[in-house]
C-alpha cells in the first residue's frame, strides 16, 4: 500500500511540472487485471497525442466537449435503459 500511495504522489509531483502527466493512471489497482485498463491507456495517448500536435486550444475547445458529451450520452442512455426496464418489470410485459 505504502508503494503504490508513494507512486501516486511522484506521479502527482511530476504532472505539476510534466502537464501531460495524468495522476489519475496509477489509480487502476492491479494495471492489467482490471478491465478499464486497456480504455484508460488508450485515453491517456490519445490525450498525449491531441496536446502534443494540437496544444492546450484544441484540447480546451474540442476533446473535453466531446469526452463530455459522448460521457452524458451513455449516462442518459443507460438511465434510459433503466427506466424502461423499471417500467416492464413494473407491467410485467
Amino acid at each position: 500500500m505504502f508503494m503504490i500511495g508513494s507512486i501516486i504522489g511522484l506521479l502527482f509531483a511530476l504532472s505539476i511540472t510534466l502537464h501531460y502527466l495524468d495522476p489519475s493512471i496509477p489509480d487502476i489497482y492491479g494495471w492489467t487485471k482490471s478491465p478499464y485498463f486497456v480504455p484508460t491507456l488508450i485515453a491517456w495517448i490519445i490525450k498525449l497525442i491531441v496536446l502534443r500536435v494540437g496544444g492546450t486550444k484544441v484540447y480546451e475547445n474540442y476533446t473535453v466537449p466531446l469526452t463530455a458529451g459522448f460521457v452524458v450520452g451513455y449516462f442518459i442512455m443507460a438511465m434510459m435503459g433503466a427506466i424502461i426496464g423499471a417500467i416492464k418489470f413494473a407491467v410485467g410485459a
